[in-house]
Protein backbone atom coordinates (compact mmCIF):
# COMPACT_ATOMS: atom_id res chain seq x y z
CA UNK A 1 0.00 0.00 0.00
CA UNK A 2 2.82 2.42 0.89
CA UNK A 3 4.46 1.83 -2.51
CA UNK A 4 1.55 3.72 -4.10
CA UNK A 5 1.80 7.46 -4.65
CA UNK A 6 0.21 9.94 -2.22
CA UNK A 7 -2.41 10.71 -4.87
CA UNK A 8 -3.42 7.02 -5.20
CA UNK A 9 -3.50 6.53 -1.42
CA UNK A 10 -5.39 9.63 -0.33
CA UNK A 11 -6.72 11.93 -3.05
CA UNK A 12 -8.12 9.35 -5.48
CA UNK A 13 -10.23 7.37 -2.93
CA UNK A 14 -11.79 10.61 -1.61
CA UNK A 15 -12.43 11.88 -5.14
CA UNK A 16 -14.02 8.55 -6.11
CA UNK A 17 -16.34 8.65 -3.08
CA UNK A 18 -17.43 12.21 -3.88
CA UNK A 19 -17.97 11.27 -7.55
CA UNK A 20 -20.04 8.21 -6.52
CA UNK A 21 -22.29 10.39 -4.32
CA UNK A 22 -22.68 12.97 -7.10
CA UNK A 23 -23.55 10.15 -9.51
CA UNK A 24 -26.34 8.96 -7.17
CA UNK A 25 -27.74 12.49 -6.91
CA UNK A 26 -27.74 12.93 -10.70
CA UNK A 27 -31.02 12.01 -12.47
CA UNK A 28 -30.84 8.62 -14.23
CA UNK A 29 -31.43 10.04 -17.73
CA UNK A 30 -28.68 12.66 -17.29
CA UNK A 31 -26.30 10.02 -15.88
CA UNK A 32 -27.00 7.68 -18.82
CA UNK A 33 -26.32 10.53 -21.25
CA UNK A 34 -23.06 11.33 -19.42
CA UNK A 35 -21.97 7.65 -19.51
CA UNK A 36 -22.54 7.45 -23.28
CA UNK A 37 -20.70 10.70 -24.00
CA UNK A 38 -17.78 9.74 -21.72
CA UNK A 39 -17.51 6.42 -23.56
CA UNK A 40 -17.60 8.19 -26.94
CA UNK A 41 -14.90 10.65 -25.83
CA UNK A 42 -12.39 7.90 -24.94
CA UNK A 43 -13.15 8.05 -21.22
CA UNK A 44 -13.10 11.87 -20.95
CA UNK A 45 -9.34 12.03 -21.64
CA UNK A 46 -8.66 9.11 -19.33
CA UNK A 47 -10.38 10.35 -16.15
CA UNK A 48 -13.61 8.43 -16.81
CA UNK A 49 -17.14 9.00 -15.55
CA UNK A 50 -15.92 9.81 -12.02
CA UNK A 51 -13.72 12.60 -13.36
CA UNK A 52 -16.62 14.01 -15.36
CA UNK A 53 -18.93 13.88 -12.33
CA UNK A 54 -16.37 15.79 -10.26
CA UNK A 55 -16.02 18.34 -13.07
CA UNK A 56 -19.80 18.75 -13.22
CA UNK A 57 -20.08 19.04 -9.41
CA UNK A 58 -17.29 21.64 -9.27
CA UNK A 59 -18.78 23.58 -12.17
CA UNK A 60 -22.25 23.60 -10.60
CA UNK A 61 -20.89 24.72 -7.21
CA UNK A 62 -18.85 27.49 -8.82
CA UNK A 63 -21.82 28.83 -10.80
CA UNK A 64 -24.16 28.63 -7.79
CA UNK A 65 -21.68 30.62 -5.66
CA UNK A 66 -21.32 33.10 -8.53
CA UNK A 67 -25.12 33.37 -8.67
CA UNK A 68 -25.36 33.96 -4.91
CA UNK A 69 -22.72 36.69 -5.15
CA UNK A 70 -24.61 38.35 -8.01
CA UNK A 71 -27.98 38.17 -6.19
CA UNK A 72 -26.54 39.78 -3.04
CA UNK A 73 -24.40 42.36 -4.83
CA UNK A 74 -27.35 43.51 -6.98
CA UNK A 75 -29.85 43.33 -4.06
CA UNK A 76 -32.31 41.41 -6.21
CA UNK A 77 -35.86 40.70 -4.99
CA UNK A 78 -36.53 37.14 -3.77
CA UNK A 79 -38.31 35.87 -6.91
CA UNK A 80 -35.80 37.29 -9.34
CA UNK A 81 -32.90 36.14 -7.17
CA UNK A 82 -34.26 32.57 -7.06
CA UNK A 83 -34.62 32.50 -10.85
CA UNK A 84 -31.07 33.81 -11.20
CA UNK A 85 -29.75 31.05 -8.92
CA UNK A 86 -31.60 28.38 -10.94
CA UNK A 87 -30.21 29.83 -14.17
CA UNK A 88 -26.65 29.81 -12.82
CA UNK A 89 -27.05 26.25 -11.48
CA UNK A 90 -28.34 25.16 -14.91
CA UNK A 91 -25.33 26.79 -16.56
CA UNK A 92 -23.05 24.93 -14.14
CA UNK A 93 -24.57 21.62 -15.22
CA UNK A 94 -24.68 22.45 -18.94
CA UNK A 95 -21.07 23.67 -19.26
CA UNK A 96 -19.42 20.24 -18.61
CA UNK A 97 -21.80 18.60 -21.10
CA UNK A 98 -20.93 21.26 -23.68
CA UNK A 99 -17.20 20.60 -23.15
CA UNK A 100 -17.76 16.84 -23.34
CA UNK A 101 -19.78 17.11 -26.57
CA UNK A 102 -17.03 19.22 -28.13
CA UNK A 103 -14.48 16.53 -27.22
CA UNK A 104 -16.72 13.87 -28.77
CA UNK A 105 -17.21 15.91 -31.96
CA UNK A 106 -13.46 16.51 -32.33
CA UNK A 107 -12.75 12.81 -31.81
CA UNK A 108 -15.44 11.82 -34.32
CA UNK A 109 -13.96 14.18 -36.93
CA UNK A 110 -10.48 12.71 -36.35
CA UNK A 111 -11.92 9.20 -36.78
CA UNK A 112 -13.72 10.25 -39.97
CA UNK A 113 -10.55 11.80 -41.43
CA UNK A 114 -8.39 8.75 -40.67
CA UNK A 115 -10.85 6.11 -41.91
CA UNK A 116 -9.74 6.02 -45.60
CA UNK A 117 -6.06 5.35 -44.81
CA UNK A 118 -6.80 2.88 -42.01
CA UNK A 119 -9.37 0.92 -44.04
CA UNK A 120 -7.03 0.89 -47.05
CA UNK A 121 -4.27 -0.76 -44.99
CA UNK A 122 -6.83 -3.12 -43.43
CA UNK A 123 -8.07 -4.16 -46.88
CA UNK A 124 -4.53 -4.70 -48.21
CA UNK A 125 -3.70 -6.83 -45.16
CA UNK A 126 -6.80 -9.01 -45.65
CA UNK A 127 -6.08 -9.38 -49.38
CA UNK A 128 -2.54 -10.46 -48.49
CA UNK A 129 -4.00 -13.48 -46.70
CA UNK A 130 -4.33 -12.34 -43.09
CA UNK A 131 -7.51 -13.05 -41.14
CA UNK A 132 -9.61 -10.12 -39.95
CA UNK A 133 -8.18 -10.22 -36.41
CA UNK A 134 -4.61 -10.51 -37.74
CA UNK A 135 -5.18 -7.60 -40.12
CA UNK A 136 -6.52 -5.50 -37.24
CA UNK A 137 -3.42 -6.36 -35.21
CA UNK A 138 -1.17 -5.28 -38.09
CA UNK A 139 -3.04 -1.99 -38.53
CA UNK A 140 -2.94 -1.16 -34.80
CA UNK A 141 0.81 -1.89 -34.71
CA UNK A 142 1.59 0.45 -37.62
CA UNK A 143 -0.76 3.40 -37.05
CA UNK A 144 -1.92 5.73 -34.28
CA UNK A 145 -4.93 7.89 -33.53
CA UNK A 146 -8.48 7.70 -32.12
CA UNK A 147 -9.62 5.12 -34.70
CA UNK A 148 -6.64 2.90 -33.88
CA UNK A 149 -7.52 3.17 -30.17
CA UNK A 150 -11.02 1.97 -31.00
CA UNK A 151 -9.65 -0.93 -33.09
CA UNK A 152 -7.37 -1.88 -30.18
CA UNK A 153 -10.41 -1.96 -27.92
CA UNK A 154 -12.25 -4.05 -30.51
CA UNK A 155 -9.34 -6.53 -30.55
CA UNK A 156 -9.33 -6.72 -26.74
CA UNK A 157 -13.05 -7.49 -26.72
CA UNK A 158 -12.61 -10.21 -29.37
CA UNK A 159 -9.78 -11.78 -27.34
CA UNK A 160 -11.98 -11.72 -24.24
CA UNK A 161 -14.59 -13.82 -26.04
CA UNK A 162 -17.09 -11.17 -27.18
CA UNK A 163 -18.69 -12.23 -30.46
CA UNK A 164 -17.50 -10.33 -33.53
CA UNK A 165 -20.99 -9.07 -34.24
CA UNK A 166 -21.45 -7.61 -30.74
CA UNK A 167 -17.93 -6.15 -30.72
CA UNK A 168 -18.53 -4.45 -34.07
CA UNK A 169 -21.91 -3.08 -32.96
CA UNK A 170 -20.27 -1.63 -29.85
CA UNK A 171 -17.47 -0.15 -31.98
CA UNK A 172 -20.00 1.65 -34.20
CA UNK A 173 -21.86 2.96 -31.13
CA UNK A 174 -18.66 4.26 -29.51
CA UNK A 175 -17.53 6.04 -32.69
CA UNK A 176 -20.99 7.47 -33.31
CA UNK A 177 -20.47 8.36 -36.99
CA UNK A 178 -22.47 7.14 -39.98
CA UNK A 179 -19.39 5.96 -41.89
CA UNK A 180 -18.42 3.57 -39.09
CA UNK A 181 -22.00 2.27 -38.83
CA UNK A 182 -21.95 1.48 -42.57
CA UNK A 183 -18.53 -0.18 -42.29
CA UNK A 184 -19.46 -2.40 -39.35
CA UNK A 185 -22.81 -3.27 -40.94
CA UNK A 186 -20.96 -4.38 -44.12
CA UNK A 187 -18.60 -6.56 -42.05
CA UNK A 188 -21.46 -8.16 -40.13
CA UNK A 189 -23.32 -8.82 -43.38
CA UNK A 190 -20.20 -10.29 -45.01
CA UNK A 191 -19.69 -12.66 -42.09
CA UNK A 192 -23.35 -13.65 -42.10
CA UNK A 193 -23.43 -14.40 -45.83
CA UNK A 194 -19.94 -15.90 -46.01
CA UNK A 195 -18.71 -13.23 -48.44
CA UNK A 196 -14.96 -12.52 -48.62
CA UNK A 197 -13.98 -9.93 -46.02
CA UNK A 198 -11.91 -7.84 -48.45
Amino acid sequence: QMNKSLYDRTVKPIADKIAAKLSKLTPASLRAQAEELVDNSNNFNGVGLNGFMLFMGGSTLFFVLLGIWMVYSKHMPFGRGLLTLFAFAGAGVCLPFFVLRRLVEQRQEEIRQSMPDVLDLLCVSVQAGLGFDGALGKVTAKMKGPLIEEFERLLQELRMGVTRRNALVRLAKRCGIEEMKLFTAALIQAEKLGVGMA
